[in-house]
């Protein structure tokens, strides 16, 4: 997290200038409008700090339970109860796709603030199959074997990633913004991260 660690001494620098300066200001010249917005500029330094550090923090936050989730061994399951549980946890039945196809499923996680009023599109082999608001998940049925799939917004996203879906069987992904919003604002494949979901 050494870019987090920039980012705050960067904007907790200029919380602390502005605070000292707006105090100083307002004490020895008694200039209570110029003071008060120094102050103001303090508090939004740190009010812009969680937000910009906010998707380092949520992603670090994500991949700490994937990996509790990982290391936890689960007992192995009747091929016929672990279809069960699949169908009763996801609203999904396999079997249901036929043996030359399978399914790319993209979420969008929630909480993230950037862009929270936007939709992802999502392209898969360079076609755009839908789009996901926060918090929601597309399914899109596709042959079985390799693909690509990538997330757009605007004239940015994600670099595309290359997937094998199994025939009759799935593949998960997570959508996400990138831990670096302002090189996102400057590149076509910086503002979105896409990964495969364990």
């Amino acid at each position: 997290m050494r870019r987090r660690r920039v980012y705050g001494l960067l904007y907790g620098g200029c919380a602390v200038f502005g605070a000292a300066f707006g105090v100083a200001w307002w004490a020895y010249y008694g200039d209570a409008v110029l003071g008060g917005f120094f102050l103001g500029l303090a508090a939004l330094s740190v009010l812009s700090y969680y937000l910009v550090t906010q998707p380092m923090r949520l992603r670090a936050k994500r991949d700490a339970e994937r990996e509790a989730t990982a290391a936890v061994e689960l007992e192995p399951a009747s091929s016929a109860d672990s279809a069960d549980s699949q169908v009763k946890a996801t609203g999904y039945a396999p079997p249901g796709l036929g043996p030359a196809s399978g399914e790319i499923i993209v979420e969008r996680p929630k909480g993230y603030y950037v862009a929270v009023y936007r939709r992802y599109r999502i392209l898969i082999d360079g076609r755009k199959v839908g789009a996901v608001k926060r918090g929601e998940t597309l399914r899109t049925t596709v042959t079985a074997g390799p693909h690509t799939v990538a997330a757009r917004i605007d004239w940015s996203g994600s670099p595309a990633v290359e997937v094998n879906v199994p025939p009759g069987g799935q593949v998960a992904l997570d959508v996400e913004p990138s831990n670096d919003p302002f090189a996102g604002m400057l590149s076509s494949d910086k503002m979105l991260t896409l990964r495969l979901k364990p």
